[in-house]
């Protein structure tokens, strides 16, 4: 809207408003170690888990029946999984993202730690360790806190959000063998920052604690463009509908739909059974993960519920559309990753930790 570009270009022209301008690589890289508190976790609970299993999926269908897929008695075509490698760190893995192209897949943990790999060699759909990723990037302490959310624009830049209440910006030309950089950080939340997603144009929608706004941000000015009311406690999960449309689940127990036309105002609003961990979209569907262990989804054209079910005996914490809109990954505190079919409300268990 006109609106919204005008407030681009000021945003662009000016300093100062709502949120710090970039910040130096140099400066960030002097900056100390943090006294962000770590997460509690109970010794033993399933979130304490340190590892992320990488599993493919191909075009292999096998025909299965309630006896292993939940939910249905009509045989469903399921595609085949298997193990290809797994990464540990010495604290919990919190967020795991793949670019654009599927050309690399970063990951961040508890440990502060950043780490992004060529999937290369996962392409080749066999077993192998992990010795044998190469590892494009790799910075210890890349932020002061847990790295609880990753976003890619394409396939240059990476953004991380953190309980350090910052998000930072990586850069990177696949082009070039120009090593990655810190382009920038944007100081626009409160709390911590849980998720977040990109927009057309480089806007960077995120959502936390704090303030419990949604943060519509410029990449390219590094600035704050909007920020979204509605929600009553924090966000946990945001996902881009469409170029105007971006989604909100929070442990409000509501998922908002927001137009970033009309002014920072939400333009729907679905009410859950529980507390909202993350959504996912699909035009035109939109699936949630809710923390009785559901996951529930609905049609945005009419805003009606398609279909709800429980694969998990715990707190369901992720959702994931595949690319193509077919099936939807859930993984839960129950250990289980679990293969949801988007048409229909049955599921298999595919993988899980330990």
């Amino acid at each position: 809207s006109a609106q919204l570009q005008s407030k681009r270009r000021e945003a662009r022209s000016r300093s100062g408003l709502r949120t710090k301008q970039l910040v130096p690589a140099a400066e960030q890289e002097q900056e100390g170690c943090s006294s962000v508190p770590e997460p509690v976790v109970p010794p033993g609970s399933a979130s304490e888990r340190r590892h992320i299993n990488f599993a493919a999926t191909d075009s292999d269908y096998v025909e299965d029946t309630c006896s292993t897929a939940h939910g249905t008695t009509d045989s469903v075509s399921w595609p085949s999984c298997a193990l290809l490698t797994t990464v540990t760190d010495p604290q919990v893995i919190r967020s795991v993202a793949f670019s654009d192209s599927g050309g690399a897949v970063a990951i961040g943990a508890n440990s502060k730690t950043l780490r992004i790999f060529h999937t290369e060699a996962l392409m080749q759909q066999q077993p192998i360790g992990v010795n044998d990723l190469c590892l494009l990037y790799h910075h210890p302490r890349y932020h002061k806190g847990s790295i609880y959310c990753l976003a890619w624009y394409g396939d240059t830049i990476l953004a991380s959000g953190s309980n350090d209440q910052t998000i930072k910006l990586l850069s990177h030309s696949p082009e070039s063998d120009t090593p990655y950089s810190v382009a920038g950080r944007l100081d626009a939340h409160a709390g911590t920052v849980r998720d977040m997603d990109f927009m057309r144009d480089g806007l960077l929608v995120s959502g936390g604690a704090g303030s419990l706004d949604l943060k519509i941000c410029d990449i390219a000015s590094m600035q704050l463009l909007q920020s979204c009311e509605g929600h009553t406690d924090q966000i946990l999960g945001v996902s881009a509908v469409s170029e105007r449309v971006v989604a909100s689940g929070s442990q409000d127990q509501s998922v908002r739909l927001w137009d970033i036309r009309q002014g920072g105002q939400p333009a729907q609003v679905l009410w859950a059974q529980a507390p909202v961990s993350s959504v996912s979209s699909s035009a035109p569907y939109i699936a949630a993960a809710l923390l009785n262990g559901c996951c529930c989804v609905w049609d945005s054209r009419n805003m009606s519920v398609k279909y709800t079910l429980k694969p998990h005996s715990d707190e369901c914490r992720s959702v994931c559309y595949s690319p193509t809109g077919e099936w939807i990954l859930s993984g839960s505190y129950d250990g289980k990753v679990c293969l949801v079919s988007s048409q229909g409300p049955f599921w298999r268990e595919v993988c899980g930790h330990r």
